[in-house]
């Protein structure tokens, strides 16, 4: 987006609203993971009625949104502070010398 002329604002803005999807996405997935252990729990291990529960979709869907959608950036500051020239010579550094 920065090469067709969107600013930084625009770029961040754009990388929240795709977190927030994929939290959603993610917290559906888990959501179902949940689900399916619970129903084979109760039905094959402990020989009981399984009762669907509705909240454990909404929950899924309400926490991983939020939770993914306030990470984009933050492990990137100390990695772009710098000049490309010395960042790269500071990771030659590291590989080489541990």
């Amino acid at each position: 987006m920065r090469a067709l002329g969107a600013s930084r604002a625009q770029v961040l803005s754009a990388q929240r609203a795709e977190f927030a999807v994929l939290g959603a996405i993610a917290g559906a997935l888990g959501s179902l993971g949940a689900t399916a252990i619970g129903w084979t729990l109760a039905t094959r291990v402990f020989e009981l009625e399984f009762v669907w529960n509705g909240w454990i979709w909404l929950a899924g869907r309400r926490w991983g949104s939020p939770a993914s959608s306030s990470t984009p950036g933050r492990g990137r500051a100390r990695r772009s502070a710098g000049r490309p020239r010395g960042i790269a010579r500071e990771c030659l550094s590291t590989m080489r010398h541990g």
